[in-house]
């Protein structure tokens, strides 16, 4: 079900609705970092975020902002990326969160994924999307030794679970990465009023839970154009609450993602990979809620400036009306996300 509101948290009707809803999703994505980073740290879990070289400076800013907030608990890390090389991966270190980042690395050692691997990098036969933000994601499965291969990829989301936002009086498909050309490959746009993109790295950990414990699920940073070895946060929180915390987060876009949807067949065959997909997003979007929750009281305790304060007490608001429904926390954030921005930018503006 859409809600179609002035905003994400309400339907205030300001004078300006589509700068209110940036804030909106300011402080939802802040809350979930500064809940994420207060949650792990209590748990006696390492957090770190990650930059390229070019970047640390100002990823040490958000850092030391999130420490301001979370101090009592613990210290939010900066780490500088691992320097990109053809074939380079990010992985999803199963039951690693509590390992140092620089320790997350499994090797991907299963001929079959690395053949996977070389293809996905490819730059003779180049499969899928190879443009900014490209990731293809692979599993290592090294006990039946099976192959897949995912890429980035546009989705129409569906009516449910839930409700998600669209803006009050949007014409066509909310959520585009680039409204004005085609984008990330996916299905027809059709009649579609929501769309989200479902990164690699999500498709691998899901075929991983379905093949095997014993599975590995990888992002490839494929192309020239994407050099970045670190998951977004969109990824992260996803990964984490299934148990395959990321190498490296970067605070940098997760634009319109979301995570991927049940198949809908109709024909009375059983799909495992439907089951999966269900249990691995009610999980994630539990993480959510819970971080939301953390991070909206932590927020209101710091004494945020306007117009970001009156807003972060929305969100407890807002969860509790929705107290019912088991992906409010997930579908919020989901909704903040097609609002697009860099995570690090939001944070800054609200703890700046």
């Amino acid at each position: 079900m859409l809600r179609k509101t002035d905003t994400i948290l309400d339907d205030s009707a300001p004078r300006d609705p589509q700068e209110t809803a940036k804030v909106d999703a300011a402080v939802i994505m802040t809350a979930v970092v500064v809940g994420f980073s207060a949650g792990r740290l209590a748990a006696r879990q390492p957090v770190e975020f990650s930059a390229e070289a070019g970047d640390m400076p100002g990823l040490n800013q958000v850092v030391g902002l999130v420490n301001n907030v979370v101090g009592d608990i613990g210290t939010v890390g900066a780490r500088q990326t691992p320097d990109w090389a053809y074939g380079s991966v990010v992985t999803g270190s199963t039951g690693g969160a509590r390992l140092r980042f620089g320790d997350r690395d499994i090797p991907l050692d299963d001929k079959t994924a690395q053949t996977l691997r070389e293809l996905a990098a490819s730059e003779k036969e180049p499969v899928g999307y190879r443009g900014k933000g490209a990731y293809s994601g692979i599993m290592n499965d090294p006990v039946h030794h099976g192959s897949f291969l995912g890429t980035t990829y546009r989705q129409h989301v569906p009516a449910g679970p839930g409700t998600r936002w669209v803006p009050k009086g949007h014409q066509g498909a909310w959520g585009l990465m680039n409204p004005e050309g085609p984008g990330l490959p996916g299905k027809p746009l059709g009649n579609a009023e929501l769309v989200g993109y479902a990164h690699g790295m999500i498709f691998a950990g899901c075929r991983a839970v379905a093949e095997g414990p014993w599975c590995t699920p990888y992002e490839i940073a494929v192309g020239h154009q994407t050099t970045k070895l670190a998951s977004c946060f969109g990824c992260t929180l996803f990964m984490y609450a299934n148990g395959f915390p990321p190498s490296d987060i970067h605070l940098g876009y997760a634009q319109s993602w979301a995570p991927v949807y049940p198949s809908g067949r109709t024909d009375g065959v059983h799909d495992v990979m439907d089951d999966v997909i269900t249990m691995m997003t009610m999980r994630w979007s539990l993480e959510c809620l819970q971080q939301l929750t953390l991070g909206a009281e932590l927020l209101a305790a710091a004494r945020v400036k306007e117009p970001y304060a009156s807003r972060v007490a929305k969100i407890p608001e807002f969860l509790e009306a929705h107290a019912n429904d088991p992906m409010a926390g997930g579908n919020l954030v989901l909704d903040a996300l097609t609002v697009h921005d860099k995570e690090a930018e939001r944070v800054k503006q609200v703890l700046g």
